[in-house]
């Protein structure tokens, strides 16, 4: 990585200062696959909702229900319509009459973010005045298509400064992008079960979606402003506000954003909230920076103290990060089957009940009987299928299962494949990528002669097509003959290449020309 300070091309995804923004390309790699996982999730979870409660009523109790349901919704989008209106009495709305500075950086952000929904702003002097417990600086609600953000006067800052308006600005569109992440494409769907409270019960399914669209809002708010240094003094501001600010350190920051990233007790704290620890959204903030504008946190990484090393690997594992928008349209269809079959459940429980209660007299015709539709779900996809779907197509033929527990208790899923006489290959899938990790270390310290013949000693990285880092590589000979042994970090998959006639040179050509993904 270059030390020196010098722009270098913008990304295809940039654009150029007050033009309109690429918001699809800016948006977390992770939003996509997450988002799927938020759908079905819920989706199971309205199933199961449907098959329990409507299920158990009568056809007239289930009408009764959706009338109910449908009346605690008009209430409730009543109660916000008033809400938004008192906020007129206890805080300032942002227009051009009344905040014309803010209200022009506001426009701005809403046209390069091409974000056309109505959303109201207002500037309050503190939070838990208006919103009664509230401990953080800003706020946002939506309902329905209606939409508010609170946010502390604190926060806006002296906007006759010029720095001021350029966090002002990456404020606004932090807020405003995340609203943009999570209301269009597919979303409108979840927001209305989120809505009917059906997300609760899996609601550790459905928060890292909600956290993903945040990082989103940081990535826009970074693009809209495109300056790290004030994207980052706006992180440090909602940190620890603006007194203080500017007394913050980035090298301590950083270090406790690491110990943030890595303490199990916070990770798992996190599960349940729909806004990520800003010392992890710091984090996320630097990792985009290093690929939209690497000379500017090569700028920064300079000035650090400590902790490069730690940054740079998880700066690493950003880069690698991909995104999987071809999962939304299947999560649809699995959601939708799962919701008709809950529906169908429904029904079919409801009939049952209607005829229970109901009294015969006399004799009676049978009644022509009639065929349930059949709902089924699409066939689980199991580790063992997605480790064979890995294996080089023109060598899954000759592949056969083996017992990955000889790997490991966190091995998952084994083959063995044949490539002809000789060399033969093994691939184990793990359920993580630290246990995956770890039995790789096994082999690297282990008591084995790991020269490749060709200047490899022990284990280096190696690139996948794509250009990136994909995992580590070495050689392994015992006296049975000699093994090319890989991992693949994304996948979670240990490889091995084993032959008991060929060099360790040969063998790892062989590997690299035939075997590498």
């Amino acid at each position: 990585m270059s030390q020196s300070f010098q722009q270098p091309p913008p990304p295809p995804w940039a654009a150029p200062p007050g033009a309109s923004l690429d918001v699809q390309a800016l948006r977390h790699p992770t939003e996509s696959s997450r988002f799927a996982l938020a759908l079905v999730a819920t989706a199971a979870s309205t199933a199961i909702v449907l098959l329990l409660v409507l299920g158990a009523l009568t056809t007239a109790g289930q009408a009764a229900y959706v009338v109910g349901l449908v009346v605690v919704l008009v209430l409730a989008w009543v109660t916000i319509q008033i809400w938004r209106v008192r906020l007129l009495a206890d805080a300032i709305r942002v227009d051009a009459a009344t905040l014309p500075h803010l209200d022009r950086i506001l426009q701005d952000v809403r046209e390069r973010l091409a974000f056309d929904r109505r959303v109201d702003v207002f500037v309050v002097d503190k939070l838990g005045r208006v919103v009664r417990g509230e401990t953080r600086t800003t706020m946002t609600t939506t309902f329905f298509g209606v939409r508010v953000i609170l946010v502390e006067a604190g926060l806006v800052g002296d906007l006759r400064n010029v720095e001021d308006r350029q966090r002002c600005t990456f404020l606004m569109a932090t807020l405003l992008g995340a609203l943009k992440a999570r209301h269009t494409q597919w979303s409108a769907v979840l927001e209305v079960l989120h809505t009917l409270k059906l997300t609760v019960i899996v609601a550790p399914l459905v928060t890292p979606w909600l956290r993903a669209t945040v990082y989103t809002g940081d990535r826009l708010a970074y693009a809209c402003t495109g300056d790290l240094d004030v994207s980052l003094k706006a992180a440090y501001q909602s940190l620890v506000g603006s007194s203080v600010a500017a007394d913050l350190q980035a090298t301590g920051l950083v270090g406790q954003a690491l110990t943030v990233r890595r303490n199990p007790i916070l990770r798992v704290a996190q599960l349940l909230r729909s806004s990520p620890h800003v010392p992890n959204r710091y984090l996320e903030l630097l990792g985009f920076a290093e690929a939209y504008q690497g000379g500017a946190y090569a700028h920064f990484r300079q000035g650090l103290a400590a902790h490069t090393g730690d940054l740079d690997h998880v700066v690493a594992r950003h880069r690698r990060r991909r995104d999987h928008a071809g999962l939304v349209p299947l999560a649809f269809t699995v959601s939708a089957i799962l919701v008709l079959a809950g529906v169908g459940g429904a029904l079919a429980l409801s009939g049952a009940f209607d005829d229970a209660g109901t009294p015969r007299v006399g004799p009676t015709t049978p009644a022509p009987t009639t065929t349930e539709p059949t709902f089924t779900t699409e066939p689980t996809f199991t580790p063992a299928d997605a480790l064979l779907a890995y294996v080089p197509a023109t060598l899954q033929g000759g592949c056969a299962r083996t017992d990955p527990t000889d790997y490991g208790a966190a091995a998952v899923a084994s083959y063995a494949c044949p490539s002809g006489a000789e060399p033969t290959l093994t691939y184990v899938a793990f359920s993580s990528p630290a246990d995956l990790q770890q039995v790789f270390e096994g082999y690297v310290t282990g008591t084995f002669d790991t020269d490749c013949g060709n200047g490899i000693i022990s284990s280096v990285a190696w690139v996948g097509t794509d250009g990136l880092e994909q995992g580590d590589v070495m050689c392994l000979s015992t006296d049975a003959g000699v093994n090319v042994v890989w991992t693949d970090e994304e996948q979670g998959v240990l490889g091995f290449a084993s032959s008991s006639v060929m060099g360790a040179g040969d063998l790892l050509a062989w590997w690299d020309s035939t075997v590498r993904p």
